[in-house]
């Protein structure tokens, strides 16, 4: 459980070869639907939002140590460091 600027998410991430994926919800267990998802690391950023069913997938990722952040601007959202080899 994370807290965020506009309530508290739950926050599902699954690993796979260069790949990310979750799934937010939001504290009432419903979809956090159109939020703003950013991956970083030395290798660039890349940006997506869930969908409307609260999941977003990040494919094609070379290996690295990402930062993964929610919300409009990475200093406001949550982030979580996520290791992809």
């Amino acid at each position: 459980t994370i807290p965020h600027t506009h309530g508290v998410f739950e926050t599902t991430i699954r690993l796979g070869s260069g790949r990310i994926t979750g799934h937010v919800l939001q504290s009432d267990n419903s979809p956090a639907r159109g939020l703003r998802v950013t991956v970083t690391s030395s290798a660039g950023v890349w940006r997506g939002s869930t969908d409307d069913h609260g999941h977003f997938t990040f494919s094609s990722l070379p290996p690295d140590s990402y930062h993964l952040s929610t919300g409009e601007a990475a200093s406001t959202g949550v982030s979580l460091h996520v290791p992809l080899r």
